[in-house]
């Protein structure tokens, strides 16, 4: 009568949409390691004038009109057409089939940062776009060309992930880093499942510490085996637990690491709980309904409730 069901071990009773939630995450993580293994093998491909003509020492790969080019050691161009392959597999497979990466879609990597003031002097950047391109990690040149640079292979590929997903959850639902706690969430989610990391957080630095670990939550965060249900456990069932309201209606740059915490956690409970409605969800925040609307009607509650009952299965799903 208290709404409980079988669990498993070491938690017998749990709530229903945390066995469900369970069966998925492992659904989908088998889904994501299978598509390491389907991803189609490199072609071949040459860097073109232009890209020989900044003095770079390229290697080049190509997968169907997709080609990829790097400086850094071995396939790492085949590597980074192969990451994004899956990304957008896992993409088709969990929010829209229609999902397509763009045509000619062009990968650059490098392994030195100083490698980037050479790519700003491609044709392909704007002239307004040189400043930015040297600020990040990671830019999209035009529609279909991508710059990333990172001193560690796994930083790279964690880029090339999430920002494939990005530019999905752009083109098909118009959700850019305005709608931060879904952008976010959701991005940093399906990147984990491509890739088994989560780098490229995008929000401000956290104020959150711990009397038993004072590192900094987003530096908790970043670590390789961090798991990211048990944090957010804890950082939402303490003092610096953020206004769930004010935190679905602001963007990247205006969010902070709890609530951070907090839009990664309502995202997993959509793709793993209410899959079939994630998609409408995402579609009508990028169309431009209110965020608490939207999530009010989809979990027919209000507010305070889905709060209530996000902890709830937060408590049951922290494995």
């Amino acid at each position: 009568h208290m709404g409980r069901v079988e669990g498993w071990e070491g938690r017998p009773w749990v709530l229903p949409a945390a066995k469900v939630a369970k069966s998925r995450r492992e659904e989908l993580r088998k889904f994501g390691r299978a598509l390491r293994d389907r991803a189609p093998e490199r072609g071949s491909s040459e860097p073109t004038d232009a890209e020989n003509g900044i003095g770079l020492g390229w290697s080049a790969a190509g997968l169907d009109d997709w080609r990829g080019l790097t400086t850094a050691r071995g396939d790492e161009a085949g590597d980074s057409l192969r990451v994004a392959w899956s990304a957008g597999e896992l993409f088709r497979h969990v929010l829209d089939p229609e999902a397509k990466l763009p045509a000619g879609l062009t990968i650059y990597t490098l392994d030195d940062f100083g490698e980037v003031d050479s790519i700003a002097e491609l044709p392909v950047v704007r002239a307004a776009d040189k400043e930015a391109l040297r600020a990040v990690s990671s830019y999209w040149l035009d529609w279909h060309t991508l710059s990333v640079v990172d001193d560690e292979k796994v930083g790279r590929m964690d880029a090339v992930s999430r920002q494939c997903i990005a530019w999905l959850l752009k083109d098909r639902f118009d959700i850019s880093s305005r709608h931060g706690w879904v952008f976010e969430g959701v991005g940093l989610y399906l990147s984990y499942r491509v890739v088994g990391t989560r780098f490229g957080v995008c929000v401000r630095e956290s104020e959150y510490t711990s009397d038993s670990d004072p590192e900094d939550l987003l530096a908790r965060l970043r670590g390789s085996r961090a798991n990211w249900f048990r944090i957010a456990h804890e950082v939402l069932n303490s003092k610096y637990k953020p206004n769930f309201a004010f935190m679905l209606g602001k963007d990247v740059n205006n969010l902070t690491g709890e609530e951070l915490m907090y839009g990664y956690v309502l995202s997993a409970y959509l793709l793993e709980v209410l899959p079939d409605k994630a998609p409408d969800v995402l579609k009508r925040i990028g169309a431009g309904d209110a965020p608490a609307t939207v999530i009010e009607e989809t979990f027919g509650a209000k507010l305070d409730q889905v709060e209530r009952n996000l902890l709830n299965w937060l408590d049951d799903v922290r494995f």
